[in-house]
């Protein structure tokens, strides 16, 4: 008998540690493909990053422009801005989160100091300095957005980027028409 309790009590033993071998395989597979999911090509983090940043600062241009512009097109340029802006910043704040790329807290310095030198303008000046800031932030939204929408590596990146790229075409070629 006592051998008959030492065979049943290998075969639990056997059986335990199998069981629990598996749940640790499918532990271990769960943690991997979640880390495989945190983890965000350098590019794509990149991406989301400058383009929140670039977004923020449109969105302030906008507004400033809003009150500031001279003419009706450059005010209605910037209301422009300011709508389509924020919705792109807040599709692109749910995007960064949804990845798991870490929020800025607000401006870069060299974008703060951009809209600090379009706070101090008036006037002609203002005018000048906001066509001249919205053809090249434009024109380099829509490059990177163009990039993105070819070369990202994370499908959901890549998918914002080609969807978002007709209103990002759209605000390049606008802002080449204010004077």
């Amino acid at each position: 008998m006592s051998l008959f309790r030492i065979l049943i009590f290998l075969y639990i033993a056997l059986l335990v540690g199998a069981c629990s071998s598996k749940k640790a395989s499918v532990q271990n597979a769960e943690n991997k493909t979640y880390q495989e999911n945190l983890a965000l090509d350098y590019g794509d983090a990149e991406f989301v990053i400058t383009m929140l940043d670039e977004r923020l600062l449109n969105l302030e241009a906008g507004k400033l422009a809003s009150r500031k512009g001279t003419t009706v097109a450059i005010r209605n340029y910037g209301d422009r801005m300011v709508r389509d802006q924020a919705q792109l910043l807040e599709e692109l704040q749910m995007l960064a989160r949804q990845e798991g790329v870490e929020l800025p807290k607000g401006l870069t310095h060299k974008k703060e100091k951009e809209l600090q030198e379009l706070q101090a303008l008036k006037g002609k000046a203002f005018d000048q300095k906001f066509v001249s800031r919205m053809r090249e932030d434009q024109m380099n939204g829509y490059e990177k957005f163009t990039a993105a929408s070819k070369d990202a590596k994370n499908t959901n990146i890549r998918s914002f980027a080609v969807e978002k790229l007709p209103l990002i075409h759209d605000h390049f070629e606008k802002a080449k028409k204010l004077r």
